[in-house]
């Protein structure tokens, strides 16, 4: 065989390797990592941008960053940030639980590891990143399949609950308020079951309205960003975009346009909740609603899309309320804050987050 054949051979065999990793994996984020890990087996270390994800407050009033890197916490004393728990690189950014006793729970990779509140941890265990698992202030877990909710306050003993027969998707989120377990479906199904007599209720169906499981928070009501009708059929109508507004009993659901029906914007999304106060986005601007979501005001107009990144919408997420009433929230260049309730925001620096990683 001539050496061009085997070359040719060789490239045929690696698009194939390549191929059968993209398609072989059931979620579109494992479909990135595998790949990005078989590219490094070939061509060795690569570095990528360290972008920030998210911001905590956790119990006793501590600001905690999430990047691809790892969990940073800040130190106020010498205003910077320092790193507290390392992200497995070959696998996607971790999952932070902080907890009512000031403890916190990370997922990452196939491991759940407990940390007390020196930031050290003091226990790991395995479990199958497949499938979707929760945790409340209180630390108890939550698990799902297609059939059955479970739940488990020492992470021994399980308790179920039989789901719909007919639901064949399974849970993709839950919130946790009085205890009870709200529970969202991606087949528009928004449900709550009740942990003292192992009952579950339909709340209401969404029917057509796609729900963005990252823009779901809840209050004294469930808030959730949704999109009417299939986003694949016309990507660039963006007019479709809603917030619904869900009672906890489930007796009422309206659509909240926030004082703005006269001219509805084309794009709107839930940015953050703090007590029942929303904040939300629509076309590219902030807003503020501290009335249910009958009126909005503008908040943020310091802070403009990132250019670099050629920014569609604005890249602000995890909105957090600190004891002393200064908010945070975080975009992917750094973690912002505001002490005049979102009106403007100055950047807290990265000192400490390095701003590339490399597996």
């Amino acid at each position: 065989m001539k050496r061009g054949d085997v070359i040719a051979c060789a490239a045929v065999y690696f698009s194939f390797y390549i191929a059968w990793g993209v398609y072989s994996y059931p979620y579109k984020n494992e479909k990135i990592e595998l790949t990005q890990r078989i590219m490094v087996d070939y061509f060795g270390s690569r570095c990528w941008g360290n972008d920030l994800m998210d911001s905590y407050v956790d119990a006793k009033g501590g600001l905690v960053a999430k990047a691809d890197s790892g969990l940073y916490r800040w130190d106020a004393k010498k205003s910077k940030w320092k790193i507290f728990f390392k992200f497995d690189l070959s696998e996607r950014a971790g999952d932070y639980f902080p907890l009512k006793n000031g403890e916190s729970v990370v997922f990452h990779g196939k491991e759940i590891s407990r940390i007390n509140v020196k930031d050290r941890i003091y226990h790991s265990s395995i479990y199958d990143k497949y499938q979707p698992f929760f945790l409340d202030e209180n630390g108890s877990a939550y698990k799902s399949n297609y059939k059955k909710v479970r739940w488990s306050d020492d992470w021994d003993t399980w308790m179920d609950v039989q789901w719909d027969e007919n639901s064949e998707k399974r849970i993709e989120k839950m919130m946790f308020k009085d205890n009870k377990i709200y529970t969202l479906g991606p087949d528009g199904k928004v449900s709550v079951v009740d942990k003292k007599s192992r009952s579950y209720t339909l709340l209401d169906n969404l029917g057509s309205l796609d729900i963005d499981r990252e823009g779901v928070y809840i209050g004294n009501h469930l808030y959730l960003t949704a999109h009417r009708g299939d986003w694949d059929e016309r990507p660039e109508d963006l007019s479709r975009w809603v917030i619904v507004k869900i009672g906890l009993d489930g007796k009422y659901s309206s659509i909240l346009n926030f004082g703005m029906k006269d001219k509805p914007p084309r794009y709107m999304v839930l940015k953050g909740l703090v007590g029942d106060d929303i904040f939300f986005e629509a076309d590219r601007r902030l807003y503020l609603s501290r009335d249910g979501g009958k009126s909005a005001v503008r908040i943020g107009k310091n802070l403009e899309l990132n250019k670099e990144k050629k920014e569609k919408h604005l890249d602000i997420w995890g909105i957090a309320k600190g004891p002393d009433g200064t908010l945070y929230a975080t975009r992917s260049d750094a973690v912002y804050k505001s002490t005049d309730y979102g009106m403007n925001w100055t950047s807290m620096g990265r000192e400490g987050i390095p701003a590339e990683v490399c597996s």
